[in-house]
């Protein structure tokens, strides 16, 4: 009985519930991020320039409505 109740926590426990939701789980979502990420970057530098332009723009417009 000992032998079953290792396994079978170790299959579900271990496996199936902190596995799946701890370091697997964070590299699936690490790994969607970066996905979703390339498909933003064109290597363009007026791109990036464009994109930090908006958030100073906005940062701005927030310090000052504050």
């Amino acid at each position: 009985p000992a032998m079953w109740l290792g396994r079978v926590f170790w299959k579900v426990m271990d496996q199936g519930v902190i596995d799946r939701f701890g370091p697997n789980g964070a590299a699936w979502v690490v790994a969607q991020g970066s996905r979703a990420a390339a498909k933003l970057q064109s290597g363009y530098l007026y791109s990036y320039a464009l994109v930090m332009l908006v958030g100073l723009v906005g940062a701005i417009s927030w310090v000052i409505a504050q």
